[in-house]
């Protein structure tokens, strides 16, 4: 089932992350090369994070050991108004700390 983001109304799905936490997704899954250069974190269908680089659908890797998977790029990656949503509420200090 998809959502749309409060932000910038693109399709979203809320997946959970294995120490159950949930996270948006784009709804569109993409396909990653894994254990790549140049790599970043990308959402399996589930939960778990793998690190790759996005590829596109007719993409034929040059070394056939190389692992491509379906996965989700995570929306906080992706949404262009995305800051609005971080927590910015300064830190207090415990009583009677100096």
């Amino acid at each position: 089932m998809t959502n749309k983001c409060r932000g910038c109304g693109a399709e979203i799905i809320w997946m959970k992350t294995p120490m159950k936490r949930k996270i948006p997704v784009d709804a569109e899954p993409v396909w990653i090369v894994v254990g790549v250069p140049g790599r970043k974190p990308f959402i399996r269908k589930d939960g778990s994070f793998v690190f790759g680089v996005k590829v596109g659908d007719a993409y034929e890797p040059d070394d056939p050991d190389s692992e491509v998977v379906e996965c989700y790029e995570s929306h906080f990656a992706t949404c262009p108004v995305g800051g609005q949503f971080r927590n910015r509420q300064p830190r207090t200090r415990a009583p009677g700390y100096r």
